[in-house]
C-alpha cells in the first residue's frame, strides 16, 4: 500500500514538473529570431549546442546599436544552423543571471557551449558575427533532405551546398569555408536523390544559388581549395554585393568603408566599369565593401536620392561611403573609367586626398526667411550658417517623403510665426533629400536640433519626442 501511494506522488510530483516546465517554455519570448530570457528561462540555453548572449541593459545606446546586426545573425543561423541560438538578457531584470555571470558593461557578449565559456570581443557588424560563431559551432551547414529545404537555403542574396560525406577528402576542402563566406549561406545536402535531381553527383559536389541572376550552377572542377573558393567567388559574386536590405545596412553601419557603383543596365559606360569593377574587386574588396546597385532597381531609390545623394542621370559613379558620427561620401564619375583611375582613385582616400562629397541645393539660395519666418538653408551654406550665427538657431530636417513629416511641418510653420519680429531665435529648415548638413548625419526623420549663440562649437541639442508648436517652446526655453 506504501508503495502505491509512494508511486501516486511521484506521478504527481513528475505531472507537476511536466507542467512546469511547459509553462516555462510557452513564456520564452522571441523577437526577429533572438531569444528573450531572464532569469526564470535561461535554462533554455541547455536546449542549444552552442548560445551567444548578449547582455544589455535598457537605456544603452552601444545594447541597441548591436541588435539590427544580431538579428540578421539570428535569421541566416535559423537556416544555416538551427543548434546555434543568439539570446537577449535584459541585467535590469534578469539580476540573478547578471551576477552569475559578473557582467558590469553593455553590451557583452558570452558564447557558451557544452565545452567552453567565452566573452566574445570582436567587431560587431553581422559578417563579424557569422565568421566568429562559425569557427567554433559544432555544425556549420544547414542539413538539407528536400528540394524544400534547398528553396528555403535560397531565400538569402547567395547559398552554396555541398553533397558527398563530410569526413571526407572534399568534405575537409568543403568545411574551410565557413569561417570567410560571411554573406553566403551554407548548405549539406545529405539526399543522393535530390542530388542527382540538381544534376550534382559524387564528381559535380557542389551547387550555387546566384539570385541576382536567379541561376544555379554546379561545380565539377579540381576539388583543391583555391580552385573551389575562386569558383564560390566567381558564381555567387561574393566579392561584390548587390544592394539589398540587408546591405544596406552594412554599408551604413560598418567601420569598413563601403564601395559602391551606381549602374544602369542599358548603359555601355555602366557595363564597362563594372567589368573593371570585378576585374579588380579581390585587391579592392579586401579593403572595402564592395556594392553594386542599378539605377533601374525602384526599391533603392530612396537609398540612392536620400543617403547618397544621387539621382538616375549620374550613372555610372563609384561612391566610397565612410560610417561615424558623419556618413562621409567621395565621389568618382566613372564614364570613361580605366583600371589605373578605379585603383587611384581607392588609394587617394586611403591617403586621404579626397575631399567629401555633400549634396546641395544651388548655393545662390538667399538665407531669407519666408511668409512663415522660416529660411531654406542649402547644404553648401550649412557650415558657415551655424558657425557664423549671431543668434540661437533651430533647424528643422526633413523630407517630402517622410509621411511624419507632413503633420510636423505645420507645428514648425506656426512656431516660426509666433517668433516673427519678437525672438532672438532663427528658424531654418533642411531637405536632407536635397542637401546634406555638413559635419552631422540625420536619420530617423523629422529630426530638430537647436544651437544657442554663445557655444558655436558645442553639439547641439536634439528635440526628443513629439514635434508640436507647444513642445518646441519649452524645447528652445
Amino acid at each position: 500500500m506504501k508503495g502505491f501511494k509512494f508511486l501516486q506522488w511521484s506521478l504527481l510530483i513528475l505531472g507537476a514538473m511536466s507542467i512546469v516546465a511547459r509553462c516555462a517554455k510557452t513564456k520564452v519570448q522571441e523577437e526577429n529570431g533572438i531569444l528573450l530570457l531572464n532569469d526564470k528561462t535561461f535554462h533554455i540555453t541547455k536546449d542549444y549546442e552552442n548560445v551567444l548572449i548578449h547582455f544589455h541593459k535598457s537605456g544603452s545606446k552601444k545594447s541597441q546599436d548591436v541588435i539590427p546586426a544580431l538579428e540578421e545573425v539570428a535569421s541566416i543561423l535559423k537556416v544555416e544552423n538551427p543548434a546555434v541560438a543568439i539570446v537577449r538578457i535584459d541585467c535590469a531584470v534578469s539580476l540573478k543571471t547578471k551576477n552569475y555571470f559578473r557582467i558590469d558593461r553593455y553590451p557583452t557578449m558570452i558564447w557558451l557551449s557544452k565545452e567552453v565559456r567565452k566573452e566574445y570581443y570582436g567587431g560587431r557588424d553581422t559578417d563579424d558575427f557569422l565568421k566568429w560563431i562559425r569557427r567554433r559551432s559544432s555544425v556549420s551547414f544547414a542539413k538539407i533532405t528536400k528540394l524544400e529545404e534547398w528553396t528555403t537555403l535560397k531565400e538569402g542574396d547567395m547559398a552554396v551546398a555541398f553533397f558527398g560525406d563530410l569526413n571526407s577528402a572534399k568534405g575537409d576542402v568543403w568545411k574551410q569555408f565557413p569561417a570567410e563566406l560571411g554573406d553566403i549561406r551554407l548548405g549539406h545536402i545529405v539526399s543522393e536523390a535530390l542530388a542527382k535531381s540538381l544534376n550534382m553527383d559524387e564528381s559535380h559536389p557542389i551547387i550555387a544559388w546566384n539570385s541576382d541572376k536567379m541561376e544555379e550552377y554546379v561545380y565539377g572542377g579540381n576539388f583543391d581549395y583555391l580552385s573551389v573558393r575562386n569558383w564560390v567567388y566567381d558564381h555567387t559574386d561574393h566579392l561584390v554585393s548587390s544592394m539589398s536590405k540587408m546591405v544596406s545596412r552594412r554599408v551604413f553601419k560598418t567601420e569598413k568603408p563601403a564601395l559602391i557603383l551606381l549602374r544602369s543596365e542599358t548603359g555601355e559606360a555602366s557595363n564597362k566599369a563594372e567589368e573593371i569593377f570585378r576585374q579588380s574587386a579581390e585587391g579592392l574588396c579586401k579593403s572595402f565593401r564592395c556594392v553594386i546597385t542599378d539605377i533601374d532597381a525602384d526599391r533603392h531609390s530612396k537609398t540612392l536620392s536620400f543617403v547618397l545623394g544621387l539621382l538616375p542621370t549620374d550613372q555610372p559613379v563609384f561612391i566610397i561611403v565612410k560610417s561615424g558620427k558623419e556618413v562621409r561620401k567621395y565621389r568618382f564619375d566613372a564614364q570613361d573609367l580605366t583600371t589605373g583611375q578605379l585603383n587611384k582613385f581607392s588609394n587617394d582616400f586611403f591617403d586621404g586626398l579626397l575631399d567629401p562629397y555633400y549634396k546641395s541645393e544651388s548655393s545662390d539660395t538667399p538665407l531669407v526667411a519666408d511668409a512663415n519666418g522660416i529660411i531654406n538653408l542649402v547644404g553648401a551654406k550649412f557650415e558657415s550658417f551655424i558657425k557664423n550665427r549671431d543668434s540661437d538657431v533651430l533647424v528643422y530636417f526633413y523630407t517630402d517623403r517622410c509621411e511624419r513629416c507632413h503633420s510636423s511641418g505645420p507645428e514648425i510653420e506656426a512656431f516660426a510665426r509666433r517668433l516673427t519680429g519678437q525672438s532672438t531665435i532663427q528658424v531654418a529648415a533642411m531637405d536632407v533629400m536635397k542637401n546634406d548638413p555638413q559635419g552631422f548625419t540625420v536619420s530617423d526623420l523629422p529630426v530638430v536640433l537647436y544651437w544657442n549663440k554663445g557655444n558655436p562649437d558645442d553639439d547641439p541639442k536634439r528635440m526628443k519626442g513629439p514635434i508640436v508648436e507647444k513642445s518646441l517652446e519649452i524645447f528652445t526655453k
